[in-house]
């Protein structure tokens, strides 16, 4: 059978549903049903039907003839169709573990929520129609199906990583940044909850520390979750441990913020045949400038460079982060005399009030405002004078704005500008994090097992490399990754029926749907074809 638009002259087209048949070894025509009165749509709808487009798609139940709005299609077809182009699904596996995988990983980005969360979720989305997950009458799998493919993952995730590495085409990196942070635990239960060094400020709560691994562009490499109660260095071991001998990258320098890389034994970096770009303390920059290594003078808006004992300082003095401490500075000065003076007026109006508590309460406030280092107080009569060691304060503002970094490149490998540039990109991993915490929810952590939280750990890193390409594709017409993601949402498919024939429709999109799709570079889909299996080849 077919559709045939027949010419009518100066009235509307006729459309005829006709059968094509072969009589005496001739080809003839049937006209079985004049169509005409048909909306556009529906004889659309019909012909496609008629030509195949429709035969894997989710039939729905409808008991008459009609239109009823169906699941969400939008969201869930742009996260995809951009984790194959850069590879998720070949690297996550196409059985239906990998499958699974991928749909956690696409629900991290569009929505947070707990495994038990997602099997409910699933149930509006387009699952069927674009992941070929489920049947066309719903879900085949539980929270339990969930669970287990975490423990995979877990099991896999370095082999993971690395072919993910290898895929986008990292091979040629050289530069490599790393940053740890800590995530709250709500729970008491997780296997790796310990008490530790909270970076979130967030006080009676055990955590997890999170170590990840990224280029120099912050996307994300490898990531890695740790007990709450472990150290930065130790974790700067595991990474240097990890780049050597999975990922089998030689040529590598290591970027570290100066809390980790100054703990750790720099002939663990050598024997990896690393280099390390890393900014060192304020004291040993007091102990380089009293060495005769540096001096004060040469600390200026512009990179300056020396080199000592094998090793490269660069530095500089960054004046607008020098003003902002000096402002504070002065701030937490004048607080302190404005409490003085509160206290003194108190003092000389009521003589029953004690003076010595009054000196008291201003030095806890000049201890907890961090300046005793330059200021003191003292009572004269019922007075609380305050008093500035202008040569101790001097001696504190000399190194504001001041940050040297050290490294053992060479400068035929990396000049200053481009040892600059690389520990400034240390910033990015904290964007990392920052994306990680907040859009990607990587807390609450909802599992218990360790395999379960390193395998939730490696779906919101997977889910971080996704949103990155979401956002940097997005750029061209200024629109944020949360806000696309809500407005394909919007993006449904619609459930037909036509006498005994049931099938979905994806409508065609809004102006602004249809404007994210194009700075994606993706097209509506023609056809709502589910993946087939391939079938096996039979031995010859």
């Amino acid at each position: 059978m077919h559709i045939d638009v027949v010419p009518n002259r100066n009235s509307s087209p006729c459309v005829l549903l006709r059968e094509t048949f072969r009589e005496n070894g001739k080809v003839k025509h049937r006209t079985l049903k004049n169509l005409s009165h048909l909306p556009p749509d529906r004889i659309t709808a019909i012909k496609r039907a008629l030509q195949g487009d429709y035969d894997h798609v989710a039939y729905s139940t409808l008991g008459v003839d009609g239109t009823e709005q169906g699941n969400r299609f939008g969201a869930i077809y742009v996260a995809y169709q951009l984790a194959k182009q850069i590879g998720l699904p070949e690297v996550l596996g196409k059985d239906r573990k990998g499958k699974l995988a991928l749909l956690l990983v696409l629900a991290q980005l569009i929505c947070p929520m707990s495994k038990r969360a997602v099997v409910e979720w699933v149930e509006n989305e387009a699952v069927y129609e674009v992941l070929g997950l489920g049947t066309p009458e719903g879900i085949d799998f539980d929270e339990d199906d969930l669970y287990d493919v975490l423990d995979d993952l877990a099991d896999r995730r370095h082999k993971i990583e690395l072919h993910l590495f290898k895929l986008r085409n990292k091979d040629c990196a050289r530069l490599f940044l790393y940053d740890v942070t800590s995530s709250y635990l709500e729970g008491n239960c997780n296997e790796l909850a310990e008490w530790g060094y909270n970076r979130d400020g967030k006080k009676g709560k055990k955590q997890i520390v999170i170590g990840l691994l990224t280029d120099k562009e912050g996307d994300p490499v490898a990531v890695d979750v740790f007990k709450g109660n472990t150290s930065d260095p130790k974790t700067v071991l595991d990474q240097i441990k990890k780049l050597a001998q999975r990922f089998g990258v030689r040529d590598v320098v290591f970027v570290g913020d100066r809390g980790m890389v100054k703990s750790i034994p720099m002939q663990s970096i050598k024997e990896a045949d690393f280099r390390y770009i890393t900014a060192i303390t304020k004291s040993q920059v007091y102990k380089l400038i009293n060495d005769g290594v540096l001096q004060l003078s040469w600390f200026d808006e512009s990179l300056g460079e020396v080199e000592h004992e094998g090793v490269r300082y660069v530095f500089r003095r960054n004046p607008v982060r020098a003003l902002e401490l000096d402002d504070s500075r002065q701030a937490r000065i004048g607080k302190v005399q404005h409490t003085a003076r509160l206290l003194s007026q108190r003092l000389a109006a009521a003589n029953r009030k004690r003076p010595d508590v009054a000196l008291r309460a201003v030095n806890e406030k000049i201890g907890k405002l961090k300046v005793d280092g330059f200021v003191s107080a003292k009572l004269d009569d019922r007075t609380i004078c305050i008093e500035i060691d202008e040569d101790a304060l001097g001696q504190k503002a000399a190194l504001d704005g001041v940050y040297v970094l050290k490294t053992d490149t060479g400068r035929d490998e990396l000049d200053n500008e481009a040892v600059h540039k690389a520990y400034k990109s240390l910033y990015q991993v904290e964007c990392d994090f920052r994306t990680m915490k907040t859009d990607l929810e990587v807390r609450p952590v909802y599992v218990r097992k360790e395999s379960r939280t390193r395998g939730h750990v490696l779906i919101v890193m997977l889910a971080l490399v996704l949103r990155r390409e979401l956002e940097h594709r997005l750029k061209i017409i200024d629109v944020e990754v949360r806000h696309a993601i809500h407005v394909m949402g919007g993006w449904t498919l619609l459930k037909e029926s036509l006498g005994g024939i049931r099938f979905n429709r994806l409508p065609k999109p809004k102006p602004q749907q249809q404007q994210i799709l194009t700075a994606l570079g993706l097209t509506q889909p023609t056809v709502l074809a589910v993946p087939r299996k391939k079938g096996r080849r039979k031995k010859e």
